[in-house]
């Protein structure tokens, strides 16, 4: 079971917080969420990687 749960944990931080959507204007579900304002730099850029590098992608911290 704790395979299942971080299996699932990395999966939904790459969903919320690194892939961009395009329905929500290009934020992550996390930024559109925190009403993020994309034209502000973001403070910190970390490289995501999960599942062996089937998800991957740039956190960028606000």
């Amino acid at each position: 079971m704790r395979t299942a749960d971080r299996t699932l944990a990395i999966f939904r931080t790459w969903y919320n917080h690194v892939r961009p959507h395009q329905h929500l204007g290009d934020l992550t579900p996390g930024e559109a969420w925190a009403g993020v304002d994309i034209r502000r730099p973001p403070r910190r850029r970390l490289w995501f990687e999960g599942w062996h590098g089937l998800l991957q992608g740039e956190y960028l911290q606000r």
